[in-house]
């Protein structure tokens, strides 16, 4: 009995000394991006209320959730504005495609269809996060919660 305790004995200590390391390491840092951080504080000065679950953005425009999903690709950095909106709006702005160019800054937004209803808004900003324009976001934000209208698809909406 007493060689079967010595022989437990260094499992347990190396058991128990395992355990002790365990509860007084430091917890994991969650890794943050930081372009997310920018729109995030940038759609807080429009006056929004942002939340953040790792790279999605969302707000509430007009009662519906507005998703930016930001890439992590350091050479382009992408926002893709989600929005769902109901048949009525997208009787509206029946189009099935759009680009609107804005050589300024080098970005563009885009309409996604599916089967003839908008679905997706994506804007494509090839710089910085900083070189978002808030007031252009503030115009497809507004565009989406009033229905996308047919002005969103007139590209003297964007200048």
């Amino acid at each position: 009995m007493i060689l079967r305790s010595a022989t437990h004995f260094p499992v347990a200590l190396a058991a128990l000394s395992f355990l002790m390391m365990a509860a007084t390491a430091a917890p994991a840092q969650e890794v943050t991006n930081p372009d997310v951080d920018k729109l995030k504080t940038q759609l807080v000065a429009m006056g929004f209320k942002p939340t953040v679950k790792g790279s999605t953005v969302t707000i509430e425009a007009a009662g519906s959730p507005v998703n930016f999903n930001i890439s992590d690709d350091k050479t382009n950095l992408y926002a893709f504005i989600s929005y769902s909106v109901t048949p009525e709006q997208s009787a509206k702005a029946p189009l099935l495609n759009l680009l609107v160019k804005n050589d300024s800054n080098a970005s563009y937004f885009a309409v996604h269809t599916q089967d003839g209803k908008i679905d997706q808004i994506s804007l494509n900003q090839r710089t910085e996060m900083e070189g978002l324009n808030a007031v252009r976001l503030r115009a497809v934000v507004d565009l989406l919660s009033q229905g996308a209208s047919d002005d969103i698809f007139n590209p003297t909406t964007w200048k």
